[in-house]
């Protein structure tokens, strides 16, 4: 199957209508109480973000940000509006969740970093809602491209925080990165 195809049908799946009825739609789990909606997990709450919002937040983030990419850091943000999920969990859950679907195997030159870290953000854009948070940083420095997740889980402040995901082996990683040019 082609991956786009398959992205195709991971974000056909991420916007899915429940097909449980809706005395079905809910079960309760004996040991915790708590109850378990597939509305809650087919969805990611999300806010509504300009790009000052963005931009302190990277800059909060990412040593030398916002400069040219051969002294740092260069954003390239062709939106000027973001949909931010609120829960960095939720959108780790989703990550693998598309990272397994995909099923892709690292090629050398044919399917690498990039390929699978752009996959990823796409990934992120067909989910309904969209979330248009999550970037791709190309690092010049270390010739690897990896995600760049911006959550806005931190409300009584003025930014969110920023997570390093290695889209590859669909896990977290602490890069830091001084050189680069950063898509969101």
């Amino acid at each position: 199957m082609l991956r786009r195809d398959c992205l195709s049908i991971i974000g056909g799946a991420a916007i899915m209508p429940s097909t449980l009825n809706a005395l079905g739609s809910t079960e309760t789990h004996e040991q915790t109480g708590s109850e378990l909606k597939i509305e809650d997990i087919l969805s990611v709450e999300t806010a509504d973000r300009g790009i000052p919002w963005i931009k302190r937040t990277l800059r909060n983030a990412i040593p030398r940000y916002w400069k040219q990419p051969n002294r740092g850091v260069y954003h390239i943000g062709p939106d000027t509006e973001y949909r931010v999920p609120k829960s960095y969990q939720s959108v780790k859950l989703y990550a693998n969740l598309f990272h397994r679907q995909l099923g892709q195997v690292y090629e050398h030159n044919r399917y690498d970093c990039d390929n699978f870290a752009f996959d990823l953000r796409d990934a992120f854009t067909r989910m309904n809602p969209f979330i248009n948070s999550i970037g791709v940083m190309i690092d010049t420095e270390r010739s690897h491209a990896y995600n760049v997740i911006v959550v806005d889980d931190q409300p009584k402040k003025r930014y969110g925080s920023v997570h390093m995901w290695e889209p590859q082996l669909a896990k977290e990683e602490d890069y830091s990165s001084d050189k680069g040019v950063l898509i969101l």
